[in-house]
């Protein structure tokens, strides 16, 4: 297949026209989606290029018997059709249907329809390049526009490890960005790969994108991650219990949203509970005190917008779709996606992450369709690798039972 870039043998990187395309794609989506393009945007031409590569390479996957992360897939789509269909119970109970939770599945399956083309079009190595080009366009895309503003200055990187204001405040002198959570989502992904130079990089990125949940996790990883072993499948009882934990949290934020924790923490830290948490406290109460009708995903979107409020989601994914599809909803969800990271310690740690975020962040809608591209691309990356390097122990262990066999005989 005929090759369009080439470099020194040193630092090789090759893209075929299948690499070109899904690349694309993928870093026209990270542009348009982080760099407030909204007259782009608009225009819906990255959904129409989705589409193109659906129709070119996804089709033809219809024909074939074995694909690639198929498992993967049915547990993202099991949470698509269970929070779906619970939605429709609930429109059906109001005998109203509402077209914004078509949305919401749309927005759960389509980087999951671009993560299989890719899987299922070429080598789970050749991915890299791919994530190469992405790591470029997330630094583009992040340090332009502080160049542009004149936030870039050695003042404010000089107050950017002033750690407490992160922790509290979570405003960056240089510039606030949610690429952070890309950078960290590659981060890990070069972790695994043993690429020293982009990890570095990668991390880089997290600490100038400056959000919480980001910088408490790269400092985690920095000294923990490589104790971790990359083909080890997790324990069950970790993985029961996270899920338990992310099942509990919504009953909290319900604690941690009332008056008497506000006054507490108050009394406790001398800061606003409401600014501690950005906006989110008001947002949450919003819509428990608003004793809104039920319509299943994306009721408390639709909320927020029609009421001219000051955000237009609550920044609780965790507690939203708790509340907009019931415990069971957050069951299937969590379990699915923690039962598709349980392969490898990496990806594990990779859904952990996320679902951190998704706990204090909204990362289930649009403008994160890259976000989950990224991310699905990891994990597919991650888990192929780990069934090809037990797939390749297996003989060597067969081997060594029989050399043993033949000497105690």
């Amino acid at each position: 297949m005929k090759s369009y870039i080439s470099q020194t043998k040193r630092h090789t990187l090759t893209l075929n026209k299948k690499q070109l395309l899904f690349a694309f794609v993928l870093c026209f989506f990270i542009i348009v989606e982080k760099n407030a393009l909204t007259t782009l945007d608009a225009l819906h031409i990255k959904h129409y290029l989705l589409m193109l590569i659906m129709f070119l390479y996804g089709l033809p996957l219809f024909k074939r018997k074995n694909l690639r992360v198929k498992n993967e897939a049915k547990s993202v789509l099991i949470v698509c059709a269970v929070l779906y269909l619970i939605s429709l119970v609930l429109q059906i109970s109001h005998m109203s249907f509402k077209l914004y939770t078509v949305g919401e599945i749309y927005y759960l399956i389509i980087p999951l329809l671009y993560g299989i083309i890719v899987f299922n079009n070429i080598d789970s190595d050749s991915v890299d390049t791919i994530m190469d080009l992405t790591l470029i366009t997330c630094l583009f895309s992040y340090f332009y526009w502080i160049i542009i503003d004149g936030t870039l200055t050695v003042s404010n990187v000089i107050q950017m490890f002033d750690l407490r204001n992160l922790f509290i405040k979570s405003i960056s002198p240089v510039g606030e960005s949610d690429l952070a959570n890309y950078f960290m989502l590659l981060y890990i992904y070069y972790s695994y790969r043993k690429k020293t130079f982009r990890t570095i990089v990668s991390a880089i990125g997290v600490f100038f994108g400056y959000k919480r949940f980001a910088v408490l996790f790269l400092l985690f990883f920095v000294v923990f991650l490589r104790f971790f072993p990359r083909h080890k499948k997790v324990p069950k009882f970790v993985r029961y219990g996270t899920i338990i934990v992310f099942l509990l949290l919504p009953f909290a934020t319900y604690a941690l949203c009332s008056d008497e924790f506000a006054m507490w923490f108050y009394r406790k830290f001398h800061l606003d509970f409401n600014e501690f948490t950005m906006t989110r406290f008001y947002l949450i109460n919003l819509i428990i005190d608003s004793h809104i009708k039920n319509y299943g995903l994306g009721t408390t979107t639709n909320f927020l917008v029609t009421h001219n409020a000051i955000a237009d989601n609550i920044h609780n994914d965790i507690f939203r779709i708790y509340y907009e599809t019931t415990i069971f909803g957050s069951f299937v969800f969590t379990y699915n996606y923690f039962k598709m990271s349980e392969k490898s310690w990496y990806s594990f740690l990779a859904m952990l992450y996320i679902f951190a975020e998704l706990f204090g962040a909204h990362f289930i809608g649009p403008g994160t369709t890259s976000f989950w591209m990224i991310a699905y691309l990891m994990l597919f990356t991650i888990n192929i690798d780990v069934e090809k390097n037990t797939s390749q122990l297996k003989p060597q262990k067969v081997e060594i039972l029989n050399e043993t066999e033949q000497k105690s005989s």
